[in-house]
């Protein structure tokens, strides 16, 4: 969601983290853009994931004691 109108994005293009929220890795891959849609004042796309996220998942973490 809103994307600059500078930004140049394809049908194709792989989406990756950032890493700026500090919560998730940089550079992970997430997906596939799939559909770009042009607003008024910016651009949206919609993305095809690459996990099924319609299959529960379980993560654990566990730091070192």
């Amino acid at each position: 969601k809103f994307i600059p109108k500078w930004a140049k994005i394809n049908i194709g293009d792989e989406i990756l983290t950032s890493g700026l929220d500090n919560i998730f890795f940089s550079d992970v891959p997430v997906g596939i853009v799939s559909a770009i849609k042009d607003e008024d004042m910016y651009q949206s796309v919609e993305v095809k994931p690459y996990a099924n996220i319609n299959i529960p998942a379980y993560l654990y973490i566990i730091d070192s004691l």
